[in-house]
C-alpha cells in the first residue's frame, strides 16, 4: 500500500498448522487477530475532513485446517478481547487529559 491510501475493509489470513510453530491453534488465532486489530488502530478524532478518518469495521477471514475450527474461533475471540482493550488505552493515551473528567471515566 503507498502512503496516502486508505486501509483495506477486509482482510484474509491463511494460517500454517500451528503444530509447524510448536504452538497451540488456538494461540496463533488470537495473536494473529491481536495483531491485525491493534494494527487497525488509528487516532483520527479530532480529524475535520471525513476523509481522514479511518473506518472502524476491519473484516478479518482466518483460514485454518478443519480440525482446528473451533479452537482457532476461541482463539479469534479471545484476540478482539486483548486488541480491543489495547486500543481502548492507546486512545485514552492519546487524547488530551482534559478531554474525560474523572466522573465519566467511573
Amino acid at each position: 500500500m503507498k502512503s496516502g491510501e486508505s486501509k483495506p475493509d477486509s482482510v484474509a489470513a491463511l494460517l500454517p498448522d500451528a503444530k509447524l510453530l510448536g504452538v497451540a491453534p488456538e494461540y496463533l488465532a488470537q495473536q494473529c487477530t491481536t495483531i491485525a486489530s491493534m494494527a487497525w488502530y488509528h487516532f483520527d478524532e479530532f480529524f475535520t475532513d471525513e476523509s481522514r478518518k479511518t473506518k472502524n469495521n476491519l473484516s478479518l477471514t482466518v483460514v485454518s485446517h478443519d480440525h482446528t475450527i473451533a479452537a482457532m474461533r476461541q482463539g479469534c475471540e479471545r484476540g478482539l478481547i486483548y486488541a480491543r482493550a489495547v486500543n481502548a488505552a492507546r486512545r485514552w493515551v492519546d487524547l488530551p487529559p482534559d478531554f474525560y473528567v474523572t466522573a465519566s471515566l467511573s
